[in-house]
């Protein structure tokens, strides 16, 4: 009776052990994801001033 609880106790353990692995992976991933988001965001927002720039430009030297 004591070896099963023990068995059981070790298996529960283990258990917890991957799931907590999983959890790491699965924030690893969302880590990347919001560093993937930030870098887009700042290409995004480096075509917009370059964008911007550009019209600014033409409207400076142009008057329109």
């Amino acid at each position: 009776m004591t070896i099963t609880i023990l068995r059981v106790a070790k298996a529960a353990l283990q258990v917890t052990k991957v799931s907590l692995r999983v959890t790491k992976a699965a924030l690893q991933v969302a880590k990347a994801a919001l560093q993937v988001t930030k870098v887009s965001l700042r290409v995004q927002n480096l075509i917009y001033l370059q964008a911007r720039t550009k019209r600014d430009t033409f409207y400076g030297k142009y008057g329109v």
